[in-house]
């Protein structure tokens, strides 16, 4: 189940809606934190998540990439999550451009199950077997662009079995004539549909 909350302002008006989606296959959430070591010292640590209700397609091998810009150099060795579920194969390839200078790394998370898929479904908590990490060092030299540090990329987003569902939605509506009723009612119909659909 997906929420998303959307906000929108029209002079003195405010609408506000808020969106509930069911999702019916598998949804990977990948996230990269970086943290500070040290002078121009970073550990970066990625994650990757199947938080939909399936496992994620068979015979498709999840690939995670992560661009590391020719202005940092690695300081350590990948050190990744382990799992009876996947093998992390880890590859590279140099990109020499005007806008991307540097390696790519694509990490393959190969299948080890008479399953066939990189990793498992996610039915209430999260495991080894549903999700991924990779943790190493980098360091910066000089004037760097941080932001070039979260390039970061997942493949498959998508296939055909993957699908969901607009469940319901509710949207609300304030001005300076505020009414409590409305959003009274709009927060009574979303805490209801919220124990109905989990």
């Amino acid at each position: 189940v997906q929420i998303r909350d959307t906000t929108l302002s029209i002079g003195e008006s405010f609408y506000y809606t808020k969106e509930l989606y069911v999702q019916t296959g598998y949804f990977l959430r990948i996230s990269k934190n970086i943290t500070r070591l040290g002078d121009q010292l970073y550990e970066v640590e990625i994650f990757l998540r199947n938080i939909g209700p399936s496992q994620t397609p068979q015979d498709q091998i999840v690939v995670v990439y992560n661009f590391l810009h020719s202005d940092f150099t690695l300081e350590s060795p990948f050190l990744f999550s382990s799992s009876p579920w996947y093998n992390s194969d880890s590859t590279n390839e140099t990109l020499l451009d005007a806008i991307y200078n540097g390696v790519m790394f694509q990490y393959a998370l190969v299948p080890q199950t008479s399953f066939n898929t990189s990793l498992d479904a996610y039915l209430g908590s999260f495991h080894q077997n549903n999700t991924w990490s990779v943790r190493y060092n980098i360091s910066g030299t000089g004037e760097f662009n941080f932001d070039d540090l979260f390039i970061l990329g997942v493949d498959p987003l998508a296939v055909g079995e993957v699908g969901g569902s607009q469940a319901i939605q509710i949207e609300g509506e304030y001005s300076k004539s505020f009414n409590y009723a409305l959003v009274l009612i709009m927060t009574s119909l979303l805490i209801f549909s919220l124990i109905i659909f989990t």
